[in-house]
């Protein structure tokens, strides 16, 4: 069994959980969601480091790449276009 709630900036979410419009994944735990793997949703701003996987929303691009950010994932940082 799964909770739901509404999407909001600041929420742990598990993986295959859609990503709204204008949000995007900034960290990554392997053990959350019962081992499944859990991401961590903000709304998209300047700045913040973007997980691999996660789609880039218009009027952005990504920059510098930090392999150690995202859980060990690696993460590209949010420019604004």
């Amino acid at each position: 069994m799964w909770y739901q709630q509404p999407v909001q900036n600041g929420i742990w979410t598990c993986a295959g959980s859609p990503i709204w419009p204008g949000y995007i994944n900034t960290n990554h735990q392997n053990p959350g969601c019962g081992g499944l793997g859990s991401w961590f949703l903000q709304l998209a701003r300047p700045g913040l480091w973007i997980c691999p996987y996660t789609p880039i929303p218009a009027s952005y691009h990504t920059g510098t790449y930090n392999g150690s950010y995202c859980g060990g994932l690696g993460a590209w940082v949010l420019i604004r276009n």
